[in-house]
């Protein structure tokens, strides 16, 4: 390896076995060799999950299993039911972290990502552009907990080029998904316009410091949300006298004291259409990610639907 390439630095990862998520390409294909050079092989399983939208999933699947017989590392791999013709992106992200947590639950393992500083900026304005709030918004942690289940994301200082170059100088191989380069997703299709924001001053590491602040704004406002008791029924006043964005946060853990072990949150759009009926019907009823709510004399109850 050319000395004046940098190695890139990971953040702690959790205690314990670890479902390194591995696509293929080239940040996932990165973490892993960063794992085996730091002698961690006796903690990994692979995980590799093959959407079946096209030829790309089946390649992806013999490719990693392929390198996970060359480091005799654990192999666990599903595939999904197809391209969806709604919401596919997200029905894709729901799918695969489903499988990723029920592997790892049985496994006894933490799942480790690698999102990348690029990632943090992708998200950040694919997010922005769909009208999120603080939440959604905020930067993806290092360290966090979804479903039970605890996350590692040890890349989020690094940048995806910086793995690139050091895949390069160590002559490791890695897939490139079609998809990034057609721009057929709507990811896919922000990462073609990070150069051009780049030329005009807007950063990835600008934009991936932004995430982080209203990451560090969004954890007060959560821990002030959270110092709300909640009861079944819940007085009206409780919620409705709140802010909007403290509002929407307590009907989030509404659904969540219901469906614990939700993998992904309520969409902020459909939250506000519930409040605006809550703050404008004297009673009525409601249902929202498979919770019924109902409300009457200034109560608000809810259960599983």
């Amino acid at each position: 390896m050319d000395a004046s390439i940098t190695t890139p630095t990971l953040t702690p990862l959790p205690p314990g076995p670890l479902l390194l998520g591995v696509s293929g390409g080239g940040d996932s294909i990165a973490l892993l060799h960063l794992l085996l050079a730091q002698g961690q092989a006796n903690r990994l399983h692979i995980a590799t999950y093959n959407h079946n939208w096209g030829p790309f999933g089946p390649q992806a699947v013999a490719f990693v299993r392929s390198l996970c017989h060359t480091h005799n590392l654990p192999f666990h791999t599903a595939t999904g039911q197809g391209k969806p013709a709604t919401n596919a992106e997200a029905t894709a992200r729901t799918e695969r972290h489903t499988w990723l947590q029920a592997t790892a639950t049985q496994l006894g393992a933490s799942i480790v990502l690698a999102h990348t500083q690029t990632d943090l900026a992708e998200s950040f304005l694919l997010r922005a552009g769909k009208g999120s709030g603080a939440g959604g918004l905020a930067a993806m942690q290092p360290l966090s907990t979804m479903g039970g289940v605890t996350y590692g994301r040890p890349l989020l200082n690094t940048s995806r080029e910086s793995l690139r170059t050091y895949l390069t100088a160590n002559g490791h191989t890695w897939l490139e998904d079609p998809d990034n380069e057609l721009g057929g997703s709507q990811r896919a299709r922000i990462r073609k316009l990070l150069p051009a924001l780049a030329a005009a001053g807007i950063s990835a590491h600008g934009l991936a410091a932004s995430a982080q602040a209203v990451a560090q704004a969004n954890a007060a406002l959560e821990a002030f949300t959270t110092s709300i008791p909640l009861t079944n029924p819940l007085p009206l006043p409780t919620l409705l006298n709140q802010p909007e964005d403290i509002a929407l946060r307590l009907l989030l853990r509404l659904i969540q004291t219901i469906h614990p072990h939700q993998i992904l949150p309520v969409r902020r759009t459909k939250r506000q259409s519930l409040l605006a009926r809550l703050r404008t019907q004297p009673q009525g009823h409601a249902t929202l990610s498979g919770v019924k709510f109902s409300w009457k004399n200034n109560q608000l109850s809810y259960k599983s639907q």
